[in-house]
């Protein structure tokens, strides 16, 4: 039976169960397969929050920490201890398709707290995949303060 379906109407069906099991809509699943093309490991680290969090069902969110949590060990070696710490405690907007900008910026121990919002709105923006990771780390250099550089 399945022999006389076209790919295109597979894959529709396809889509629409994933939608039904991960409580997602289609634009959300077009956000998901961006997220995992901009951040690959994505996918494997949402699956891995789905086992931690066994009682709550499925949901957009998920997908959005898996996403910043990748992106958060890509440009790990980048980022001082207490950017990667802020990093780690802000919300991302969860907003299914709409998702993106920070929702919450989280605790940082830092003086330089505007600056680090600045840093973490840059963050967002490369979780996003609106930046490369080279661009993110010189903008990242630029705004960070000259005490802090890391050397590398």
């Amino acid at each position: 039976m399945s022999q006389n379906i076209d790919v295109n109407t597979q894959l529709r069906y396809a889509e629409k169960i994933l939608c039904e099991l991960l409580n997602v809509g289609v634009s959300d699943l077009y956000e998901i397969y961006g997220m995992e093309q901009a951040h690959p490991g994505t996918l494997d680290r949402t699956f891995e929050l789905f086992d931690e969090f066994r009682g709550e069902k499925p949901n957009f969110g998920f997908f959005v920490l898996a996403v910043r949590d990748v992106a958060l060990q890509e440009v790990r070696d980048i980022i001082t201890d207490e950017d990667a710490e802020s990093f780690q405690d802000m919300a991302i907007d969860d907003d299914y398709a709409a998702w993106g900008g920070i929702a919450d910026y989280g605790s940082y121990e830092g003086d330089d707290t505007e600056a680090n919002h600045e840093r973490q709105e840059l963050f967002a923006e490369y979780v996003m995949g609106g930046i490369t990771r080279d661009a993110f780390a010189k903008r990242y250099a630029e705004l960070l303060p000259q005490a802090k550089q890391k050397v590398g």
